[in-house]
């Protein structure tokens, strides 16, 4: 963190720590960061999407997995998420 500041990737993967420790609010603030950086870096919204769900907050979890279906890399991932969630 200290080292690349400004890089989207390294602040998406700090916050996939977080969620590693079920630290739900700190990874969220990584991949909002993230996604400040690199607006984008599309990758974010699926992060953002499952953390929500594992908050249980639907709605904003379906919200950023819409997103993530977008982006090329995790559009499956967004999309099998979204499918557990309907």
């Amino acid at each position: 963190e200290h080292v690349c500041p400004n890089s989207a990737k390294v602040m998406l993967n700090i916050g996939i720590i977080h969620r590693r420790y079920a630290r739900w609010d700190k990874a969220i603030e990584y991949f909002n960061r993230s996604s400040k950086i690199d607006p984008g870096y599309c990758e974010s919204d699926y992060w953002l999407g499952i953390t929500y769900l594992s908050k249980n907050q639907v709605p904003q979890a379906l919200s950023y997995l819409e997103k993530g279906v977008t982006c090329p890399w995790v559009a499956v991932n967004s999309v099998q998420a979204a499918v557990a969630i309907y």
